[in-house]
């Protein structure tokens, strides 16, 4: 018998309704190398923005050995500059989160805009899009990236538009 009979004042148990939050952790659960990762991208966005209070030496300032080993002081070593790397790292941090979600938020517009602007004229201006599209897809990006770096000089706002304009595909 496939259906089964229901008798006449049977109350049918509904089954637990769970929240969306219960069924991330629970995904998230099941894969330790997500909470891993999560980890360390927490502690890398924690120390780059509490860089100014956290790194414990100037990062224009010699504090040890060239090459120093590491030590209770310095936990990750010195550089070729007797520079401590720990502060170096810290800082850099802040640079790259920078760079990264700045040309992200590049992307996302150009990308938008361009995918928008093709669904709603569609026709002519789709196709037209879709072969810009195209042509950013194939073009070689770090010799353009490094070639534009070069044109336009050092500067961390033309790395922003160039990694944004670039990879926007």
């Amino acid at each position: 018998m496939s259906v089964a009979a229901r008798e006449p004042g049977a109350v049918i148990e509904q089954a637990p309704i769970r929240s969306r939050r219960g069924i991330v952790w629970q995904a998230i659960r099941k894969r330790p190398s997500a909470i891993v990762g999560a980890t360390i991208l927490g502690v890398v966005i924690l120390g780059a923005l509490l860089a100014p209070v956290l790194a414990p030496y100037d990062v224009h300032e010699q504090v040890g050995p060239v090459f120093g080993h590491p030590s209770w002081s310095h936990p990750v070593g010195l550089d070729d500059g007797g520079i401590d790397m720990l502060s170096l790292l810290m800082w850099g941090a802040r640079v790259s989160l920078l760079v990264g979600f700045a040309a992200t938020f590049v992307s996302m517009v150009i990308g938008g805009t361009i995918g928008v602007a093709s669904g709603y004229f569609g026709g002519r201006t789709d196709t037209i899009l879709m072969r810009i599209t195209d042509y950013f897809l194939v073009i070689p990006d770090v010799p353009l990236m490094i070639v534009v770096a070069a044109i336009w000089g050092p500067s961390l706002f033309h790395i922003i538009i160039v990694i944004g304009i670039l990879l926007w595909t």
